[in-house]
């Protein structure tokens, strides 16, 4: 549970980064002065962390489904990157695939990288440090916040 916990902490991660780079850049190139629109921009990596977190993580995953790529053969990691328009407007995709030797493909990320080489090292246990060590800082914050202290 750790691990998938681990896995949308660190997809999370990149996702709010890049999401307020784009949000960042909207904001400049439009020039949005509007402060309630502002907020509105800014809040959308917000709700696509939430999306995330409530898709959770794919069932074909190599998480998920134990496979290895640390010791798959050369060429078996498949990466697509597309542009391109949908229903709801441009859509950039960033698509990292695993196959593995029977063929089948596999979906993985940057969570799942990091968490199966970080079981390789031998440092089982820093995933949960790490959750744990965010939550109780967030907590502290939360308790700082409420109090009214900065």
């Amino acid at each position: 549970m750790t691990a998938i916990f681990f896995n949308l902490f660190v997809n999370s991660l990149f996702s709010i980064l890049a999401g307020s780079l784009i949000a960042a850049l909207a904001i400049w190139i439009f020039r949005v002065n509007d402060s309630h629109w502002k907020l509105f921009i800014w809040s959308l990596p917000f709700v696509k962390i939430i999306y995330d977190f409530a898709r959770g993580v794919p069932t074909q995953s190599i998480l998920l489904s134990g496979v290895d790529p640390y010791v798959l053969p050369p060429r078996s990691q498949i990466l697509q990157i597309g542009l391109g328009v949908e229903r709801w407007g441009p859509n950039l995709e960033v698509i990292f695939n695993v196959n593995d030797v029977d063929g089948k493909l596999y979906t993985a990320s940057l969570g799942d990288y990091l968490i199966l080489w970080l079981k390789h090292l031998g440092l089982d246990q820093l995933p949960l440090i790490l959750l744990v060590a965010t939550l109780a800082v967030s907590f502290k914050k939360r308790l700082r916040f409420k109090n009214g202290l900065p």
